[in-house]
């Protein structure tokens, strides 16, 4: 029987083989990769640093940061873009209110 993707025979779970060529399953390696390579300091850092130019970039124009956020997008998790991203929003919010507060 098969729970989620793993088969399970004799009380031991298998791997469901799965088609390698997909691209599902090649953005699986990649999402792997890049969690794995956050649990190193050097990995979070390279993706901190990832970032800051990627949001430097953005300071400075929005339509000239594609090689920027390939960077980005190659060496950070999609969970800590995510969080990244949030916490962006919440300073643009926060800067835009207090920049009505002091006109």
């Amino acid at each position: 029987y098969f729970i989620g993707k793993e088969r399970v025979e004799g009380g031991k779970k298998k791997r469901k083989k799965e088609n390698m060529g997909s691209t599902s399953s090649k953005q699986e390696d990649k999402s792997i990769q890049q969690v794995n390579n956050m649990r190193s300091a050097k990995g979070r850092e390279a993706c901190y640093s990832a970032k800051d130019e990627y949001y430097k970039c953005l300071e400075i124009s929005d339509e000239q940061c594609t090689g920027e956020m390939e960077n980005y997008e190659t060496i950070c998790p999609r969970s800590w873009r995510n969080y990244f991203q949030d916490g962006r929003r919440k300073e643009q919010i926060v800067g835009s209110q207090l920049g009505g507060l002091r006109n």
